[in-house]
């Protein structure tokens, strides 16, 4: 097994080609940013967990499982261009600025 840098050693890591695998130590997070940390003390809460890591591993691995199942941004535009199709062809003696006056009582 190559060398592993000591800062990896210290934690418990291992390096294994291009991933970073925890041996079983656990790594305190620190989290500086205080809106952040009122963020994940919510979501510990609203979650039911333990620890606030916990509450944070759920609540990015449904952000990430959301994001990763979002249909493509050109499939979401497909779909609004065809129900503005289906409407009909624009009415090309349509006033909009009389239909607005009107609305808003501006005769």
């Amino acid at each position: 097994m190559a060398e592993i840098p000591f800062t990896l050693q210290s934690y418990g890591l291992i390096y294994s080609g291009y991933s970073i695998v925890q041996t079983g130590y656990s790594m305190p997070l620190y989290v500086r940013d205080e809106s952040v940390n009122d963020l994940a003390a919510q979501a510990q809460r609203v979650l039911k967990t333990r620890t606030k890591t916990e509450a944070i591993r759920i609540a990015l691995e449904r952000a990430i499982s959301t994001e990763e199942n979002r249909p493509p941004l050109m499939e979401r535009l497909k779909k609004i261009q065809d129900q503005a199709a289906a409407l009909g062809p624009v009415d090309p003696d349509f006033d909009q600025k009389a239909y607005l006056d009107e609305m808003w009582g501006n005769n």
